[in-house]
């Protein structure tokens, strides 16, 4: 009777380890990271004087990690053309964390101004910065 009763309960943990409850199923993991991602927020590219351009805006870091970073500024034609580009430092070469902005600027003059029709943002990587700046566990410290 012993063996039966022991048998009867190795036979329903067996059963029970291998389903799965309430007929859920095992999906693949999926990416904790997002993919880096920037947006660039309040654009502004006003000509002073006769081909004196001042530009400036915010780019928003939606990545995982801070970031630092410079913008090229390309100034084109009706055809996309580009008639001149810069660069300038973004958020004083500080990194932008992720959720919050950083501002640029840049004033430059531009000889053939007549031809700019359109004004394009590129925000370029200089350094993802993945390690945290504080660890996250501390072990043998009393807090």
């Amino acid at each position: 009777m012993k063996k039966a009763v022991f048998f009867l309960i190795c036979w329903v943990l067996l059963f029970s380890m291998t389903t799965t409850p309430y007929g859920s199923e095992v999906k693949p993991a999926q990416s904790f990271y997002p993919s880096p991602s920037y947006e660039v927020e309040n654009l502004e590219a006003v000509m002073h004087q006769e081909g004196l351009f001042v530009v400036s805006g915010v780019i928003r870091n939606t990545d995982a990690y801070p970031t630092t970073g410079y913008v090229v500024i390309y100034f084109t034609n009706d055809s996309d053309e580009v008639i001149a580009s810069d660069e300038t430092i973004v958020n004083d070469k500080r990194a932008i964390d992720p959720g919050n902005t950083g501002y640029f600027e840049l004033t430059k003059k531009i000889e053939k101004y007549k031809q700019i029709k359109r004004t394009f943002i590129e925000y370029v990587v200089q350094e993802k910065i993945i390690t945290p700046k504080k660890p996250l566990i501390t072990i043998g410290v009393k807090r």
